[in-house]
């Protein structure tokens, strides 16, 4: 589960056929294809010989459909945006009943402990196969999750950053090359969250947000709640949405709502499109 150690989070959106009105009741874009790890797994792991799991609860405790293999209480930022997208769930491309009509509104191919390494990477070339609008999220600040605090032996809950400045390193060379495809693909419109930022913003200003727990998992085990991986044998906190972390590793719900609203219709950049409403809309 080495990638869930690095928090890895990347996807990116196919949004085809643009540029027709919004209507009432459907969906602003017809397709949505999305890639990445455990952040954003909808249960694709579930049918792989895999130690990645969350097929079993208290995972999807507050979910509509249940326990589904998400490692959250509810649904991932893509449940999110895709509901403010007017999607439904995109499937996983593993379940078995992905096939024919389930697949025209979007496949979500992340896999709990993927990576960018080749032994671990998702070899898929959105771009060659016509797709022309990308959503790219960067890594999220990982010194500052439960199971970083609870490894570095942090007393105060403070982030550790050592871990956020190697985060840094890599946003910043991603950043370069968002730019550069941006300037070389004149056909494609890349847009680029700062994942870091946003998450660095909401814990340090949990109160703002809502929250009352910005450093301690809802559900696990040890210090901070960060040694252990939410299990069966765990009853999780009863006051889920005051909790930044679900577990050692993955936001809650209610961090998911917030991020899928910022991603939508917040300032992710300075050139236009800014957010994924004016993206679809372009």
């Amino acid at each position: 589960m080495a990638s869930l150690f690095f928090f890895f989070f990347f996807f990116c959106q196919l949004l085809s056929g643009l540029g027709r009105s919004f209507v009432a009741g459907a969906g602003q874009v017809p397709a949505m294809f999305v890639f990445g790890d455990s952040l954003i797994d909808p249960g694709n792991n579930n049918h792989l010989l895999t130690r990645a799991k969350a097929n079993f609860r208290p995972h999807g405790i507050d979910f509509p459909e249940g326990t589904t293999g998400r490692f959250c209480n509810g649904g991932t930022l893509v449940d999110h945006l895709g509901y403010l997208l007017g999607l439904p769930l995109i499937p996983a491309f593993n379940n078995p009943d992905t096939h024919g009509i389930a697949i025209l509104q979007g496949v979500n191919y992340a896999s709990a402990a993927s990576g960018i390494l080749n032994d671990t990477g998702e070899n898929f070339y959105l771009y060659d196969l016509g797709v022309r609008k990308f959503l790219i999220v960067n890594i999220s600040p990982t010194g500052c999750i439960p199971n970083q605090l609870a490894a570095q032996e942090s007393d105060t809950g403070a982030c550790v950053e050592s871990v956020n400045l190697l985060v840094s390193h890599y946003n910043r060379k991603l950043k370069e090359m968002v730019d550069q495809y941006n300037a070389q693909l004149k056909e494609s419109t890349f847009l680029y969250w700062d994942a870091f930022s946003f998450g660095i913003n909401v814990i340090q200003n949990y109160a703002n947000y809502g929250f009352k727990n910005q450093n301690t998992a809802c559900c696990g085990g040890g210090k901070w709640k960060g040694q252990i991986l939410c299990l069966p044998v765990f009853t999780p906190c009863q006051n889920r949405s005051e909790y930044v972390f679900w577990d050692p590793y993955h936001p809650t719900d209610a961090f998911n709502v917030i991020a899928s609203k910022d991603l939508y219709q917040g300032n992710l950049q300075a050139s236009f499109p800014r957010n994924v409403q004016q993206l679809v809309q372009s």
